[in-house]
């Protein structure tokens, strides 16, 4: 194996673990560029690893990627479960 296969690999790992490793690991120059969705993934991230119930409104200004970000999660719950 070679060092950018198990880059890939641990990469690959982490982003089953942790959404916005997810979102990095499936379009890096997209998501870089919102650092502040981290903060959203963070908390969605740690309410499905704890298993708590919550209700979640994202309300960012318009073009703000939130319709991505939905089609994101949905795709990193079906990963995860």
């Amino acid at each position: 194996m070679t060092k950018k296969e198990a880059r890939l690999e641990l990469a690959k790992r982490r982003a089953k673990k942790d959404l916005y490793a997810f979102l990095l690991f499936m379009n890096y120059d997209f998501w870089q560029t919102r650092p502040e969705i981290k903060d959203i993934a963070d908390y969605i991230t740690e309410s499905y690893i704890n298993r708590i119930s919550r209700r979640i409104s994202i309300s960012t200004p318009p073009r703000f990627a939130k319709s991505t970000f939905a089609n994101y999660l949905s795709a990193w719950l079906i990963l995860v479960d």
